[in-house]
């Protein structure tokens, strides 16, 4: 698990500006947190992850030019150490998201404390997958 006393640097790639920025709030007001950077596309988010090396990556599937989905291997490969937690509204995408190697994903109704315990899974190493209804 990740130290207390270290700071978790996430990349933020979300393409709906408010649900973004509720986002970087939440995860900013969040223990040993910061958000060091953003993405509105896959595009962007395969540069930018390349680029800051963040520890996670919390990525939505439903992106413009190149969904989530279709980032996630090149992310994972340029950055293999770096976690990746996917965001999704869809309850059919859980397969895609595992098979694509991610290393978690959430629905985007989870509440701060089970992102947050979703976040310090992932970065222990451990799998983290919502089955909730959305």
């Amino acid at each position: 698990m990740v130290e207390q006393s270290n700071e978790i640097r996430i990349l933020l790639v979300e393409d709906d500006k408010l649900m973004r920025l509720g986002l970087k709030l939440v995860l900013n007001a969040m223990t040993a947190i910061k958000v060091v950077g953003e993405a509105e596309n896959g595009l962007t988010a395969i540069e930018k992850t390349s680029e800051l090396q963040p520890d996670l990556v919390l990525l939505d599937i439903g992106l413009p030019d190149l969904s989530g989905l279709e980032a996630l291997p090149a992310i994972r490969q340029q950055c293999p150490k770096t976690r990746i937690l996917m965001l999704t509204s869809h309850d059919d995408l859980v397969i895609s998201a595992i098979d694509g190697g991610a290393d978690g994903l959430c629905k985007k109704n989870v509440s701060n404390e089970q992102l947050y315990l979703a976040i310090q899974s992932v970065l222990a190493g451990e799998k983290w997958f919502d089955t909730t209804e959305a």
